[in-house]
């Protein structure tokens, strides 16, 4: 609908393999790997909600593997307390620093990996409700991403806002 011409690949990366921790080498082995073998040039991550997760983790692992990711209404945790500790350190790149990036609980690496490594993230676009659960995640995240790759609607963490902001 959009006149973009782009072949797409849809996986079924359900909880079970995020529980595993499996799902990070099954994208690298069974997506990314080959179609980079088949001659594909560009290859965009896209990731809603826990798949966000998964984009930014095969990131982490694997530095370039996606030419860009778009982030829609991603899991970037629920803790208050680990955005309280984010706020007091100053910034999420203050309060990564000296971090392990694999230590901690999910949402401690995610933000180690984001305030460590957002200035090298490929391009990356962040589209979410503002009425998400999980809004103040992506008004953090927000503000690490240029402005022009950042949207946000009135909407919640559901289809009906992402497929608006899809399209948009």
């Amino acid at each position: 609908e959009a006149g973009v011409s782009a072949d797409t690949i849809s996986v079924d990366s359900h909880l079970g393999y995020y529980v595993k921790r499996t799902v990070i080498d099954r994208l690298w082995a069974d997506v990314l790997q080959p179609t980079r073998q088949q001659g594909y040039s560009r290859i965009v991550l896209v990731g809603l909600s826990l798949g966000g997760v998964g984009a930014l983790f095969t990131e982490r692992e694997h530095p370039g593997a996606a030419d860009a990711l778009v982030l829609l209404g991603p899991y970037l945790g629920d803790k208050k307390k680990v955005f309280e500790a984010i706020n007091a350190a100053g910034s999420p790149a203050a309060w990564a620093t000296g971090r392990d990036l694999h230590a901690g609980n999910v949402e401690e690496q995610i933000w180690t990996f984001l305030g460590a490594k957002s200035d090298t993230l490929p391009p990356t676009w962040l589209l979410y409700g503002k009425d998400d659960s999980l809004a103040p995640g992506h008004r953090m995240l927000a503000n690490l991403l240029p402005a022009e790759r950042v949207a946000s609607i009135a909407g919640a963490h559901d289809w009906p806002t992402w497929q608006t902001l899809w399209r948009d």
